[in-house]
């Protein structure tokens, strides 16, 4: 549950508490996602200590479901199987009372995709991680929205959480805000608190690639540190590192 005043819940101690659960407790996280970004995306997932899987197939895709503790639902490259197993997955996944993250990959871009996305808001995604243009033109919200910037902010009825962390590196690599999505909703899987989720992923990926662009020599080297940077980032350093702001909604 989110209680009104944020400040009392979200804390670097919480950032910190819920980064050492995702390693202790491996959660299973099923991934529909586009296929530019698949190996980014399952290899970040098993640098933070999750359990990736990524299959599309009409004939797994029930299995896959059942057993995961999270779903992320990536719009990108979105053809006519990721369509079956997204509508196959959520009701399977929502049954279960789990987790769904849903990154609405350049809605702003593609008319058709844009109201696909919208008709997927009646079911309740957990978290949605965008970035501005894709907010934007996403609309209304009545769940957690998760924008990624300049600074990093997390928006609810309750207020905002804003962070500071990241690198221009980060924009240079392709599937980095894919990547961060599967961790949010790692995080999801281990917590029933989706705004503690989306600080935590945020805060992470954001001092794991400040941390990586230190010595990285351009983006391909700062792209082999980051994963370094995730599996290495111990609870400690990230609440130690964390540079948040909450705005509590008055």
């Amino acid at each position: 549950m989110v209680h009104n005043n944020m400040t009392r819940t979200i804390t670097a101690q919480t950032l910190a508490d819920l980064w050492a659960r995702l390693k202790a407790k491996a959660p299973r996280v099923h991934c529909i996602t586009n296929s530019v970004v698949q190996n980014l995306t399952a290899n970040t997932l098993l640098a933070v200590g999750a359990v990736p899987s990524m299959s599309t197939d009409a004939h797994e895709i029930d299995d896959f479901s059942r057993s995961a503790h999270a779903l992320l639902v990536n719009l990108g490259t979105l053809d006519a199987e990721r369509r079956h197993a997204i509508a196959t997955a959520i009701p399977l996944i929502r049954e279960a009372g789990q987790s769904w993250v849903l990154d609405p990959v350049m809605i702003d871009r593609a008319a058709h995709r844009l109201a696909y996305a919208r008709d997927l808001l009646a079911l309740s995604p957990s978290i949605i991680r965008a970035n501005q243009a894709e907010a934007d033109a996403l609309g209304a919200h009545h769940t957690v929205l998760a924008v990624s910037g300049v600074e990093d902010r997390v928006e609810t009825a309750q207020g905002r959480i804003l962070l500071a962390h990241g690198h221009a590196y980060g924009s240079m690599i392709t599937g980095g805000g894919c990547a961060l999505s599967a961790i949010m909703a790692a995080l999801a899987a281990v917590t029933d608190n989706p705004v503690l989720a989306a600080a935590t992923g945020f805060a992470a990926y954001g001092i794991a690639q400040d941390i990586a662009a230190r010595d990285a020599e351009g983006p391909g080297s700062f792209a082999v540190r980051l994963l370094d940077e995730l599996a290495n980032l111990s609870p400690e350093r990230l609440a130690y590192d964390l540079s948040m702001r909450i705005e509590d909604q008055p």
